[in-house]
């Protein structure tokens, strides 16, 4: 049984910076097919009783679980001292193919407080993408970022949340 548990590569917890009532728990896996093992395991139901007391309202309400292909390890962007979750959704009669140069510029932002980012499509709703950015602070962010979202709400809606992560 702890052999599915080691198909976890890591996992990165914590509130959002905008309302300490809302957590993030991101697991990488080794695929796709290892979480959904585990989900079926003893230890997932270990695991949702001790969330249990945490949670606000049934397990099933409180927490969304979502599959994300990251086309680079997201690990920097996680373990970052602030890290921003963006989700973008295609508008009506819009493609991927006009937001996924937006989302590759993200990834030639170097100016500080910028430490990492990579973006992946949803796999539960592939009409969704989810950039994960590492920042030092909130403060200073580059305008290239306002930029880049005024250009992708053409075809996007963008909702941003923040998060202090930790590592366990």
């Amino acid at each position: 049984m702890a052999s599915i548990w080691l198909m976890r590569r890591s996992t990165y917890a914590g509130l959002a910076v905008e309302d300490e009532t809302k957590a993030f728990i991101f697991t990488r896996w080794a695929s796709l097919q290892a979480h959904i093992d585990f989900t079926k395991s003893p230890l997932f139901d270990e695991l949702k009783e001790a969330l249990g007391p945490l949670l606000a309202g049934p397990l099933e309400e409180a927490l969304a679980v979502e599959h994300v292909d990251f086309r680079k390890n997201p690990a920097g962007s996680l373990a970052a001292p602030i890290t921003e979750i963006a989700r973008f959704t295609l508008k009506a009669g819009h493609t991927k193919e006009q937001l996924v140069p937006l989302l590759d510029q993200l990834g030639e932002i170097t100016t500080v407080p910028f430490v990492a980012q990579t973006w992946g499509w949803c796999v539960e709703n592939n009409d969704q993408a989810v950039v994960a950015i590492g920042w030092k602070s909130l403060e200073n962010l580059p305008e290239s970022i306002r930029e880049l979202n005024g250009k992708a709400q053409e075809h996007v809606d963008i909702a941003v949340v923040h998060a202090k992560l930790v590592a366990f």
